[in-house]
């Protein structure tokens, strides 16, 4: 075996390995005498490994018959063992198990801030006097009048809609869960406000929990 060869096979060895060989006494290197230290680990990687294949060739000791076998199995690694490969798949129970009652709290209290706001919307009218009849044909007429007077291009600005129909005794519950019925039976269509920063009087839009400020009513039939 050449000193190329020989170098190449002590170099897959740990550092540990190399140590444990310069402390045999077929090889016989003593820290101090050899290499000027007084420790092992003071022996940099380099000066270790040509004193130990010096001493091989000078002696004619052959590698391989010197550790054996087995312990040429110890070779040093820097590369780090891969984690095994996850599929995404097997991940989405685990992750709905995770987040569903996360979700199951957010809408009871979704729920609860509707009630509040305005009462028993979206389909419920609130059982008290009320004629959801009445209430439409009233609304669109003021609709049409504001729609046509203030070219609004058929986006009417729900506080217009508010002030009147309260001039003519209209509660706020009842006006809110009127035009939420309305758009249900797909007679009008609530719009958001783009902006809610610019919306004039947005204190008498509906500030929807999920939906926004909605501020304008658009007549569909």
């Amino acid at each position: 075996m050449d000193k190329h060869q020989l170098i190449n096979k002590l170099q897959q060895l740990s550092r540990s390995n190399l140590e444990t060989i310069a402390k045999k006494k077929q090889i016989g290197l003593k820290v101090k005498q050899d290499f000027g230290v007084r420790y092992w680990k003071e022996v940099n990687d380099h000066d270790l490994l040509d004193k130990i294949t010096d001493v091989f060739l000078q002696k004619g000791i052959d590698l391989d018959s010197f550790l054996g076998e087995k312990q040429l199995t110890k070779v040093k690694s820097t590369r780090k063992p891969r984690a095994a490969s996850l599929d995404p798949s097997s991940l989405e129970p685990i992750i709905v198990s995770l987040i569903q009652p996360y979700f199951i709290r957010l809408e009871k209290r979704i729920e609860v801030l509707e009630t509040k706001i305005l009462g028993t919307f979206p389909t419920e009218i609130a059982k008290t006097e009320f004629s959801l009849e009445n209430f439409s044909t009233r609304l669109k007429l003021h609709y049409e009048k504001i729609n046509s007077e203030e070219r609004r291009g058929g986006m009417v600005p729900i506080p217009k809609l508010w002030d009147k129909l309260q001039n003519e005794g209209f509660n706020r519950e009842h006006f809110n869960s009127g035009l939420f019925e309305l758009e249900r039976q797909r007679v009008i269509e609530l719009q958001t406000a783009s902006d809610p920063k610019i919306v004039h009087e947005s204190d008498k839009a509906i500030k929807h929990p999920s939906r926004g400020l909605i501020n304008y009513v658009i007549w569909r039939r």
